[in-house]
């Protein structure tokens, strides 16, 4: 009996232990994930997406510009229109943390790269701040893009995904009407059962 009783007893042990060492490993995944890590690459510029009060880029042959209005953003060609905000602020969060994987510096010839006459530009500015880019040629085996700044021999090698972000025109980045009902029926609804009840 006491031995029965002294082997419950270790596993009882033995089983707090796993499960405290089980909780703590979980607690050093978390502080992990949760620490800030460093940028891989060079930063192109540093500021906060809600910095951007402009921005613009070019896409199949047409600029589009888009500039924040009362924290708003609105498409500079037709203000008028209500923009998709969300999308338009994803915009906004790569171009302030473009960050480029290499470079290649003293460039000779630009051309190599489809800088010499690029077919895109885009920039972005803050109050303080303007940069403006522009685009080369794709890599499509390694999946990125050769970009530089106006007047400048460095080419700079960035992610595809930080270019092909800004692959959109204006008229899909207009709010739906059907959004703006639906907003605006839940809140005549909710004033209807407010005047019922």
């Amino acid at each position: 009996m006491k031995k029965q009783r002294m082997q419950i007893i270790v596993l009882a042990v033995v089983l707090v232990v796993l499960i405290g060492g089980l909780l703590g490993l979980r607690a050093y995944n978390q502080a992990q994930e949760d620490a800030p890590r460093e940028p891989e690459g060079e930063a192109l510029c540093s500021m906060e997406a809600d910095d951007i009060l402009r921005m613009a880029y070019d896409y199949e042959g047409t600029r589009y510009e888009y500039e924040k209005v009362d924290g708003e953003w609105k498409y500079t060609s037709d203000p008028e229109q209500t923009m998709k905000q969300d999308k338009l602020t994803t915009i906004a969060a790569y171009f302030a943390q473009l960050t480029a994987t290499d470079k290649i510096e003293n460039v000779e010839d630009l051309s190599v790269y489809g800088l010499e006459e690029p077919a895109r530009t885009f920039s972005f500015e803050t109050d303080q701040e303007s940069f403006t880019f522009f685009v080369g040629n794709l890599n499509d085996i390694l999946g990125i893009y050769y970009i530089c700044r106006p007047d400048e021999n460095t080419v700079y090698i960035v992610d595809s995904k930080q270019i092909t972000v800004f692959n959109v025109k204006a008229e899909d980045l207009i709010a739906e009407e059907e959004e703006s009902d639906e907003a605006g029926n839940s809140g005549t609804e909710a004033e209807e059962s407010g005047s019922e009840s």
